[in-house]
Order: C-alpha cells, then sequence, then structure tokens
C-alpha cells in the first residue's frame, strides 16, 4: 500500500473530509486531495501532524508496501 492509499483509508476510518482533514493540519482540502492522489508529499512537520490526528506513527504513515 503506498502513503496515498493509505492516508486515504486512514481518513475514511476516521469519518473525515478532505476539508475536515485539512483543517486539522492546518493545509487546505485540495493539499489533501493531492496527498491521496499521489501529487505530492508533505513536509516533515505535516507527516508528524497527520499521523498523530490519525492515530498512527509516522513510520506506518508513510512506509510503503
Amino acid at each position: 500500500m503506498t502513503f496515498a492509499e493509505r492516508l486515504k483509508k486512514l481518513r475514511a476510518e476516521k469519518g473525515y473530509s478532505q476539508a475536515e482533514l485539512g483543517k486539522l493540519i492546518n493545509v487546505s482540502a485540495a493539499t489533501v486531495c493531492n496527498y491521496e492522489a499521489a501529487k505530492i508529499k508533505p513536509f516533515v512537520n505535516t507527516q508528524i501532524q497527520l499521523a498523530k490526528v490519525l492515530g498512527v506513527t509516522v513510520g506506518e504513515l508513510m512506509k510503503e508496501d
């Protein structure tokens, strides 16, 4: 599973829209969309925020398998 796939899955499991998740980590809904479309990857500080909000470690969130 890629980072983009994992992010989308975890976001859906938490019941957040892209806009809601974006507000929680201080990015736009369009940026979350780009993460989920594998167009860009988040900066390290954003990775930390994402992991905290989604209840996983940064390693779990970012691993590619």
